[in-house]
């Protein structure tokens, strides 16, 4: 697949890029090419940092309000190109395998920092 693995979790540890070991995954999806431009919409506009990477992952932080108030509605929309593979087709803007803990996002303070890892699956 040529798209995306985005792993949300709780940042507790401000000077290593990873979550706190204690806490589970918040959110967890799967996104085609082009499945990071809402993260990197957010990063341009201020609303979020990006912690750099090479796709193994990227990495990003940006607080709880934030994220929650993206993911209210689901996974972020995007416009990436249909990805046709030796064993898949996904159509552009494909999104899916989505498992948000909404209820616990909208339960932590809105300032609370959140690790994004967007991982490359190609």
């Amino acid at each position: 697949m040529l798209g995306w693995e985005f792993f949300v979790t709780l940042q507790r540890n401000q000077d290593a890029l990873q979550a706190a070991p204690e806490e589970p995954t918040l959110a967890r999806w799967l996104a085609g090419l082009g499945g990071t431009r809402w993260i990197d919409s957010l990063v341009a506009s201020g609303l979020a940092k990006d912690l750099g990477g090479n796709g193994y992952p990227d990495s990003y932080l940006l607080s709880a309000g934030i994220l929650t108030a993206a993911l209210t509605q689901g996974i972020p929309w995007h416009d990436g190109p249909t990805v046709l593979g030796d064993d898949y087709f996904y159509e552009g803007g494909w999104s899916g395998n989505m498992r948000i803990n909404i209820e616990r996002l909208r339960s932590l303070d809105p300032s609370e920092q959140l690790l994004v890892e967007a991982w490359d699956q190609s």
